[in-house]
C-alpha cells in the first residue's frame, strides 16, 4: 500500500514551515512529505483577489491529486509537529470521508480572547443547510481540518466539497 503525507505552501513563511515539517516527518516517520504548492494546480494564484478562507481550496486539490498515486494520504498543515509516534496514525480505519480531530478547539475556552462557542448547535445552521443536514444530525463538534486521514474512498466527498467553492461564502463556511 502507498502511503504520503501532504502539505501545501506558498510564499516564504509557508515554505520555512513546509521544511520544518518535512525534516520532522523524515526524523520519526518511514514515509514521506509530498509539498504542493500554486504551480501544481490550475487555479491562478491570487489570494488577494479571494474572500477569506477560499484558499483552503488547495487543501481539498492537493488531497484530490495526492489519491492520483498514492492509496492512503495524511494532511498536515504546515505548523504541524509529527513526533516519534506519527506512524501510528495509519492505524485508523477510513471509511468514504477523511478521520479529522474533533476535539480540536476545546482549547479556545482557555484563549485569552473571545471565540465562538463551537458546541452551539446554531453556530453552522446555514453551513449545514446548505449541505442537506438537519441540525440534529450533526453532534456540532466543530472538526478541525489541521490533520486529515484518507483513502481512495474519500475522492466522492473531496469532489463533492469543490463544488462548495463555485459560490463560496466564508460567512457560512467560517
Amino acid at each position: 500500500m502507498e502511503r504520503v503525507f501532504i502539505t501545501f505552501a506558498a510564499g516564504e513563511e509557508y515554505e520555512k514551515l513546509s521544511q520544518v515539517l518535512k525534516r520532522s516527518i523524515e526524523s520519526f516517520s518511514d514515509h514521506d512529505l509530498i509539498i504542493y504548492r500554486p504551480e501544481d494546480f490550475d487555479i491562478i494564484w491570487q489570494p488577494e483577489n479571494w474572500k477569506p478562507a477560499y484558499i483552503f481550496i488547495y487543501k481539498v486539490l492537493s488531497c484530490l491529486k495526492s489519491l492520483e498515486n498514492f492509496d492512503e494520504v495524511v494532511w498536515l498543515d504546515n505548523d504541524c509537529l509529527p513526533t516519534k509516534n506519527i506512524d501510528t496514525i495509519w492505524n485508523y480505519q477510513v471509511d468514504n470521508y477523511p478521520l479529522l480531530p474533533k476535539e480540536r478547539f476545546n482549547n479556545f475556552r482557555i484563549w485569552p480572547n473571545e471565540k465562538p462557542n463551537y458546541q452551539d448547535t446554531n453556530l453552522l445552521k446555514t453551513a449545514k443547510e446548505k449541505v442537506g443536514l438537519a441540525e440534529t444530525d450533526f453532534s456540532n463538534h466543530y472538526l478541525q481540518a489541521c490533520c486529515m486521514l484518507f483513502n481512495k474512498s474519500c475522492i466522492n466527498f473531496f469532489q463533492e466539497v469543490l463544488k462548495y467553492y463555485q459560490d463560496f461564502d466564508n460567512d457560512v463556511f467560517p
